[in-house]
């Protein structure tokens, strides 16, 4: 990021931050022309971002269009006088004029896309619309295009720049009056100086050491100032780098914290349902057997002595054994279902910790953290691991007994 860069995009900010013109009362023919001319403005503005994206973000751009440019149809400026003798021409969007709209033409078709973050910073009041209906697959578009990963970091990077500049412009405007005063003081200090020594000669030594050493203090503290400075615009761009690779990584991680949040959800939905449907078939298999069990075992067949017939009995060890393998199963999905949802929980919880650290500009990540922690996002599902290894089963049991396993 060039500084001759970023004096184009606070150009290009400035530029769209005119809603009012304050101008002498001889300029009224210029303010009639301002008024008249802004639909064609914003029409050959719109042509060039339209001309500079061509792509499936360009149907968002339509939409950016339509808006603002409705909203400068329906809303034509208003001129009034000013208290004295001046005019003034308002209008509830940005104001555009003749001059440098070249150059910002020139900027659009140059950077689109930091020309457009800039636009949307400046118009996001007319392309909400609120209060107002909207189309619903609009507002689909321009939901793609803040998550385009081509767009969402250059927005970022421009607005924490943009935030930044002003309020380094500001102190700079300071930091030149502080110094513009001190040079001044330096300056009445050097006459009073001279024409004390020319006055009292030599008896005037004692204060002019005196006076010279206020100079030196002085000089300290501009020497200071400019170095409290240098070290807010170093650590201004440290926040931009951080917000910038915040974004990316961001726009990246997206489409997987969406989907571990889901599954989070929806794991620990089938959770709850296995629970209450394996708690609930064994409620009822117990009260089956406590009230209707015994009535059941007495109208078995039995042989003349009074016992039951050995098939009677395999088959009643066969109905346990299954409802016992159904009850095992269920309890199994259970168990897979709790496992799943804690995991996907805390993938979610490690994205949203990644992103924090990448956006904090003291965390200091490395090439090497950002391959740890995202190993650790994307490792294989639990049950997925080499090392993983499924219970025993019943016939696996029987194998090994046998010495056939």
């Amino acid at each position: 990021m060039a500084i001759n860069d970023i004096g184009k995009w606070l150009a290009f900010d400035r530029y769209l931050s005119k809603r009012i013109l304050d101008l002498p009362l001889e300029q009224q023919d210029y303010a009639r022309a301002v008024i008249g001319e802004q639909q064609l403005r914003w029409q050959e503005l719109f042509g060039a971002f339209s001309g500079a994206f061509r792509d499936r973000s360009s149907a968002a751009v339509a939409v950016i269009s339509s808006r603002v440019r409705g909203r400068v149809g329906e809303n034509s400026p208003s001129m009034g006088k000013k208290p004295g003798a001046g005019i003034s021409v308002q209008a509830p969007y940005p104001l555009l004029e003749q001059a440098s709209f070249l150059e910002q033409l020139a900027f659009v078709k140059e950077s689109p896309w930091q020309a457009l973050a800039i636009l949307v910073r400046r118009t996001r009041h007319l392309i909400a619309m609120e209060g107002e209906l909207r189309a619903e697959d609009e507002d689909q578009q321009l939901r793609e295009l803040f998550s385009d990963v081509r767009f969402a970091p250059v927005l970022a990077e421009v607005s924490v720049a943009l935030e930044n500049l002003t309020w380094l412009s500001e102190m700079n405007s300071s930091l030149q009056d502080f110094q513009q005063s001190s040079v001044q003081m330096l300056t009445s200090a050097k006459l009073v100086w001279d024409s004390e020594v020319a006055a009292i000669g030599k008896t005037s030594v004692a204060a002019a050491e005196k006076l010279a050493v206020s100079v030196s203090e002085h000089t300290e503290e501009i020497a200071t100032n400019k170095k409290a400075f240098d070290d807010m615009v170093a650590g201004a761009t440290e926040q931009i780098k951080a917000a910038r690779k915040q974004a990316t990584e961001n726009g990246i991680l997206q489409g997987a914290n969406t989907l571990w949040s889901n599954k989070a959800f929806w794991h620990g939905f089938r959770f709850w349902f296995g629970l209450f449907a394996l708690f609930g078939l064994l409620g009822v298999g117990l009260y089956w057997a406590a009230d209707a069990g015994p009535n059941f075992l007495s109208k078995l067949p039995k042989k003349a002595d009074g016992e039951l017939p050995y098939a009677t009995v395999a088959l009643m060890i066969a109905c346990l054994v299954a409802a016992g393998w159904a009850l095992r199963f269920l309890g199994r999905f259970v168990t897979e279902n709790m496992t799943l949802q804690a995991d996907a929980a805390q993938r979610e919880v490690m994205i949203q910790t990644y992103l924090a650290l990448v956006g904090d500009e003291k965390a200091l990540m490395e090439q090497t953290d950002r391959t740890l922690i995202l190993n650790a996002i994307f490792r294989p599902l639990p049950g997925h691991q080499s090392e993983d290894v499924a219970p025993p089963t019943l016939l696996d049991i029987v194998k090994s007994a046998s010495g056939k396993g």
